[in-house]
């Protein structure tokens, strides 16, 4: 299920981040929650949610949302990459 749904996440932040559209990244970040919680990747769940409150804050820093994109999208991809290589017979 992450495999097939994983591509969409990042293609969706990567739209959102390149529009400075900080609503719709809070909103892939927030949904991609219980997909990390399954997977077990607490790390990007804890990112995601970090990422989900600076872009609903007041004032969101524009680095900081850029950052935390950036790597909620290279965990994301890591994951792919390490999932694929399992899938593959030795």
């Amino acid at each position: 299920i992450f495999l097939k749904g994983a591509p969409d996440i990042i293609a969706r932040l990567q739209t959102a981040l390149s529009e400075n559209n900080y609503e719709r990244i809070a909103s892939q970040a927030h949904a991609s929650k219980p997909t990390f919680m399954m997977m077990g990747m607490h790390g990007a769940n804890d990112l995601a949610k970090e990422l989900e409150i600076t872009c609903r804050s007041e004032n969101p820093q524009q680095d900081i949302v850029q950052r935390n994109t950036t790597t909620l999208i290279q965990i994301v991809q890591a994951g792919i990459a390490e999932l694929s290589r399992q899938e593959q017979p030795q």
